[in-house]
């Protein structure tokens, strides 16, 4: 196979890879570094003083649960 038909088919499976990946997620994109810090200062911030004793998923609705 040349390297070319390679290169393209492994192109290819990424690009499935990351379609495949995205439909598992609720927001159909990946977490960024923006969605945790903006969860950090909430929690850090006077509005969560009330907050306690719970787990915030950052995750974009990739884990469902009921």
């Amino acid at each position: 196979m040349p390297i070319y038909s390679m290169a393209k088919a492994a192109i290819n499976s990424l690009t499935h890879a990351r379609a495949a990946f995205r439909l598992n997620i609720g927001l159909s994109r990946p977490c960024r570094p923006e969605d945790v810090a903006a969860s950090v200062v909430f929690l850090a911030s006077d509005r969560a003083g009330f907050v306690t004793g719970t787990n915030l998923r950052v995750e974009g609705g990739s884990v469902s649960t009921l």
